[in-house]
């Protein structure tokens, strides 16, 4: 025994050093790749303006709001106008400010060119129209980053740690934590987009209940091999001691036993012929499971070999979805690293005040102010009640107190640790290890409170101070036809059906079709059936729910009518122009320097459309900077579609490869593409060279 304790124990201190480790390997990664200072065009506006414009305008000019509007419907880019400045005077505003900046702005030069071709005041507004080359030139500063157009370096040399999917051991995959998955990466990626050394872990739920499922699989060890899927073993024994459970709770519950239901008890807990012997071989059942949980602490090398067994074979099964998704974590912990140092932390807390036990002293204490209260009029009787019970339901266990007669139990009675003490041991443990700015849990909208109760009790205790605690909560699945939540065993097999059918049903679309190979045509179908279901998921508000149809192909044509797909059409149709096109392209700083010269591709000249387009790909730096500062991947979807959208329109109407400025619209076309699958890799949607 001596020598077996070092099982978990050096087990939980090889977990914890990996992570040191890994972190230093990811942190070398991001120093390596560096950061990119963000494209900001409205800036760059600015910024000219103000070293240009009239002495007087300087300090004005800061007051002036500039926004994009559509030359096609206003004939102007720009519209400059000023709040502040109406409310002081509005009629000097219109009669002196408004007249006098239209001077000056169409003084205004950007490397020898005009930064304005017309500019006029509309009442309150200063619309600007952008000259040709200064627009055209600009698209320079999208080629020039490539891949990396859209970051920016805001977060350079600092750490951000997402906490996402973060499944059950013993259990399926549901609906919950595929939202999570899909959203917590996504997250990362725009924290990584903004320049953040980003730490990705998937925190494993191994330790509530492991006592049983030792103790369960001890029991059906001859049924192991009959599971090619040895996670289904798993969550049919976790079912079926729930089941258990209920059966042993009340001769009420017993008398609705099945056949079936009595065999599938019998397999496991033995002899559950009557009510009495049900209810004592489950208590048996429950006292052998609490040995085999003590026997993993303190060393058991059995247990602990089958705990291994269980997490190995339930991860074995989580990683068919994180396949399907193409998603990768740099971090695998678990509750099992945090149980330990989580029963010291409330310790070390208890002697310095900040945790107390809560007994039935300070419970009396409470209870007597909640019926002052009462009595007072101050609380209503059902309010009052309410309060009681949450006293009576805290007594003897440890607690941290918090604002409004809230207290966060961190910690039984009997030393035994639950869900909060490992989480509080894991907060503390990445902000040492990490020393973030943000620390994000990206976990389902029931755990608001939780999550609410451990982020305050962390600075309570000490160590949550100068960092942004964020939980990034999302929405249910739900049933398209009856709008309630799908079960954790329902939502599980839908989606990962949806996920394979889904990629099936547009791999149907190229039966027959020759152009693709076989290989093509996987990863085409991949592409567009994963990625509709991606895009479909992080189009809507994180916090909404989703619905899934019980029609299989309905909710598959509404996948695809979301968008992803016709975003990736987008992307393929702008590089089917240039693969027809044939030949290299110029780039766009020699196609400015060629424009109006003898040979050249003709006197460069924009369409209102191609302005806008153009303008519309010089703002995605800012589209993802606000989506990663608001934790919000709606913006990107949003922004792709509007281009998307923008450039269908545009190719429909314009013939591309005909007339002068060939050149000129293909690079637009080419930077299009571009920016489409900067936005795409964003969504960790995969792009295609053509459909």
């Amino acid at each position: 025994m001596a020598n077996s304790v070092h099982n978990l124990s050096t087990f939980c201190e090889a977990s914890l050093s990996k992570m040191a480790s890994t972190r230093d390997a990811v942190r070398a990664e991001r120093s390596e790749r560096g950061t990119v200072a963000k494209y900001d065009f409205i800036a760059l506006i600015r910024g000219s303006v103000t070293a240009d414009i009239a002495e007087e305008f300087k300090n004005d000019l800061p007051l002036f709001e500039i926004q994009f509007i559509d030359r096609a419907q206003f004939g102007a880019d720009v519209v400059f106008k000023s709040t502040e400045l109406i409310k002081a005077d509005k009629n000097r505003y219109m009669g002196e400010i408004c007249p006098n900046l239209v001077k000056a702005l169409e003084t205004v030069e950007k490397d020898t060119a005009k930064l304005f071709e017309k500019v006029e005041q509309k009442g309150i507004y200063v619309n600007a129209r952008f000259g040709t080359a200064f627009l055209f030139s600009e698209l320079a500063n999208l080629e020039s980053q490539g891949s990396r157009f859209g970051e920016n370096a805001e977060g350079a040399g600092k750490d951000v740690v997402v906490e996402y999917s973060s499944p059950n051991a013993a259990k399926h995959l549901h609906a919950g934590h595929i939202r999570s998955t899909i959203i917590g990466h996504v997250l990362g990626n725009l924290y990584d987009a903004a320049g953040y050394t980003v730490h990705r872990i998937n925190y494993l739920n191994d330790w509530g209940g492991v006592g049983f499922l030792l103790e369960g699989l001890s029991r059906q060890q001859a049924d192991v091999e009959k599971f090619e899927n040895k996670n289904d073993l798993l969550f049919g024994i976790y079912s079926t001691f729930r089941k258990g459970q209920k059966f042993a709770a009340s001769a009420e519950e017993y008398a609705k036993m099945t056949a079936e239901d009595a065999a599938e008890l019998a397999s496991v807990f033995g002899d559950v012929s009557t009510f009495e012997k049900m209810v004592a071989s489950f208590a048996d059942f429950k006292t052998k499971s609490d040995a085999r949980f003590a026997g993993l602490e303190s060393g058991s090398d059995e247990d602990f070999a089958d705990w291994q067994k269980i997490i190995a074979w339930s991860l074995a099964d989580f990683e068919k979805f994180y396949e399907i998704l193409d998603i990768r974590h740099d971090y695998l912990t678990s509750e099992a690293l945090y149980a330990n140092l989580g029963r010291d932390l409330v310790k070390e807390s208890v002697a310095k005040g900040s945790v107390v036990l809560f007994d039935r002293a300070r419970a009396d204490a409470e209870i007597a102010s909640i019926n002052a209260e009462r009595t007072a009029g101050i609380l209503s009787d059902e309010v009052a009640d309410k309060l009681v019970g949450e006293v009576e339901a805290d007594v003897g266990a440890y607690v941290v107190p918090l604002e409004n007669r809230e207290r966060y139990v961190v910690l039984k009675g009997n030393e035994s640790t639950i869900y909060a003490t490992r989480d509080l041991a894991a907060l503390k443990n990445r902000a040492e290890i990490f020393e973030p700015v943000k620390m994000v849990y990206e976990v389902g909208q029931e755990q608001q409170d939780h999550f609410q109760k451990l982020f305050e009790s962390s600075r309570k205790i000490g160590f949550g101070e100068g960092i942004d605690l964020c939980h990034v909560y999302h929405g249910y699945y739900v049933n398209e036809e009856t709008k309630k939540k799908l079960s954790s065993r329902d939502g599980a097999s839908n989606i990962m059906k949806l996920l394979t059918d889904t990629v099936a049903y547009f791999e149907a679309k190229y039966e027959g079709n020759s152009e693709f190979s076989a290989e093509e045509k996987r990863r085409t179908a991949r592409a567009l059936g994963v990625g509709s279901i991606v895009f479909n998921d992080l189009k809507r508000d994180k916090k909404s729910p989703v619905g899934i149809s019980n029609d299989t192909q309905k909710t598959i044509r509404a996948f695809e009518e979301a968008g992803g797909a016709y975003v990736i059409y987008a992307s393929c149709r702008a590089k089917s122009i240039l693969r027809k096109y044939g030949k290299p392209i110029a780039s766009v700083a020699e196609i400015v320097a060629a424009s109006g010269k003898e040979n050249s591709v003709g006197a460069l000249d924009l369409l209102d459309v191609e302005a806008d387009l153009i303008k519309k790909l010089l703002d995605f730096p800012n589209v993802v900077e606000k989506a990663a500062k608001n934790d919000d991947p709606v913006r990107v979807t949003e922004y792709l579609l509007n281009l998307s959208g923008l450039y269908n329109s545009y190719y429909n109407a314009v013939p591309v490869l005909k007339g002068e400025n060939v050149e000129a619209r293909l690079a637009i076309a080419r930077d299009t593409a571009r920016v489409i699958d900067n936005g795409l890799a964003l969504l960790h949607i995969e792009t295609l060279e053509r459909i």
